[in-house]
């Protein structure tokens, strides 16, 4: 019964994987024309000692674009982990060309001698997620470096219109868990189904929060809280339940 259960779960893990939706698409400000901008920060990792944080950037360009360049400078008690490229119809990959100067908090993509080569096309949606590790309780401010920012056309250097890439961002001291989120991951996600089945069945680390992870709300935490994630996730079930364990 048990091997069948796991067997299934990594059936249902697999799944998850292979029909991932583009996040970009779940921003509200996503899709405006000729604009480059900041996104919705999300936190994820929350009960860690820092925070990751993940920021959008957007990019809609009217003009079939072939060399790109971008940098950023950031403030506060932060540091950049890594840079993933998104362009639309292709997988995400590391930005493999983006220079990260820790020191002097800045991040850099390509310059006039040597752009980036992204070349993203007429009405192609340019994604840039940059994460970084910030403190509890601690703000990140982020901002893009003037004349640092542009798109070479075949015709002209392509600046968008509308652009809105100057944010604060705070972290709050504690965050309250979502309900379902029982590996802390910032949302209640299929980690949490394998989070909680390797908790349940093979020893590993009890969840961060016992009412996060009591996810159908029986006021304890069982195998049934993973079901429920499941069925919530892939079958369009009830929500999450906010737990009742303590």
């Amino acid at each position: 019964m048990l091997s069948r259960l796991l067997a299934n779960c990594a059936l249902v893990v697999a799944f998850a994987i292979a029909m991932a939706p583009d996040v970009s698409g779940n921003d509200p400000d996503y899709y405006l024309p000729d604009s480059a901008y900041f996104g919705v920060p999300s936190f994820r990792d929350v009960c860690d000692s820092e925070v990751t944080v993940v920021l959008p950037v957007y990019i809609w360009s009217d003009y079939y674009s072939d060399m790109n360049v971008f940098q950023f400078v950031w403030q506060g008690n932060s540091n950049c982990d890594t840079v993933m490229i998104f362009v639309t119809g292709s997988a995400d990959t590391t930005a493999s060309g983006v220079q990260i100067d820790r020191l002097g908090n800045r991040i850099w993509g390509g310059s006039l001698s040597e752009p980036m080569f992204l070349c993203p096309t007429q009405g192609t949606q340019l994604f840039l997620q940059l994460i970084f590790s910030v403190p509890h309780g601690d703000s990140l401010a982020i901002e893009v470096v003037p004349n640092k920012f542009y798109f070479s056309t075949p015709f002209e250097l392509w600046y968008p219109m509308y652009m809105n890439l100057n944010t604060i961002v705070h972290v709050p001291e504690t965050f309250v868990l979502s309900p379902g989120d029982a590996d802390c991951s910032g949302a209640a996600t299929i980690s949490d189904v394998v989070f909680l089945i390797n908790y349940i069945f093979s020893g590993g680390s009890p969840p961060h929060d016992l009412n996060a992870a009591d996810a159908d709300g029986s006021c304890s935490v069982t195998i049934s809280d993973a079901v429920h994630l499941i069925s919530y996730i892939f079958a369009g079930g009830g929500p999450p339940i906010p737990g009742c364990v303590r």
